[in-house]
């Protein structure tokens, strides 16, 4: 393990805010622009395509933000359980689209937040590594102790997301910073519940398993 300066949680909860409003920018801009070419324009096909994207830019935001709510997020009082329907809820419509699927197969359970906070973050890991689409799966065991979960993300292309590697095995070189303070913070995630990550990667598919720590 390297030795790297953890943020306060100050720091920390200033880098999940500054990555949150990178991600979400995208979509509230797309769909101010959408607004505004349906505003200013007369043609009905063209305000037709603004209102098609403004539907999806506004959409895909609004999916994020519940993803991040508790993934992130106290997701009301601090501390506590959450249901984990409600994660997958919040999971599916944001991980799913027209290139990939998503395969959700825990039971539904009360379970404490660090629990939901893991599965999300280990769900959004998968998803960053098929960045062509694909197919998305989750399952698991002993939900409400040290978590026994497999992510198993498929596709065309299967990539290690950037710095993931190190980040699972806590190697910050460059230090925590708003481009990998997700990963810092699954892994601080896995953590409180007691577990490790391992990831296992072949030619089709990436596994990301966790394990008593």
């Amino acid at each position: 393990m390297s030795s790297f300066t953890e943020p306060t949680a100050m720091e920390l909860a200033s880098l999940i805010v500054s990555k949150t409003c990178h991600d979400i920018i995208s979509p509230v801009g797309a769909a101010s622009s959408a607004m505004e070419m349906w505003t200013e324009s007369n043609d009905e096909s063209t305000r037709e395509v603004a209102q098609t994207l403004m539907q999806k830019s506004s959409s895909h935001a609004v999916h994020k933000l519940a993803f991040v709510r508790i993934a992130y997020g106290a997701y009301g009082d601090v501390g506590g359980d959450v249901d984990l329907g409600e994660a997958k809820d919040a999971a599916e419509p944001y991980l799913t689209d027209d290139r990939t699927t998503f395969t959700w197969s825990l039971e539904r359970m009360i379970v404490p937040k660090t629990v939901a906070r893991l599965v999300l973050g280990l769900l959004a890991l998968g998803k960053e590594a098929i960045p062509r689409g694909g197919a998305l799966s989750i399952e698991g065991q002993d939900l409400t102790g040290a978590a026994k979960l497999a992510i198993r993300a498929e596709g065309a292309k299967v990539i290690i997301p950037n710095g993931a590697e190190d980040a699972l095995s806590l190697r910050f070189g460059d230090g925590v910073h708003a481009r990998n303070v997700h990963l810092y913070h699954l892994v601080k995630t896995a953590q409180a519940v007691g577990v490790r990550i391992e990831p296992d990667m072949s030619d089709d598919a990436l596994t990301l398993r966790t394990i008593p720590a």
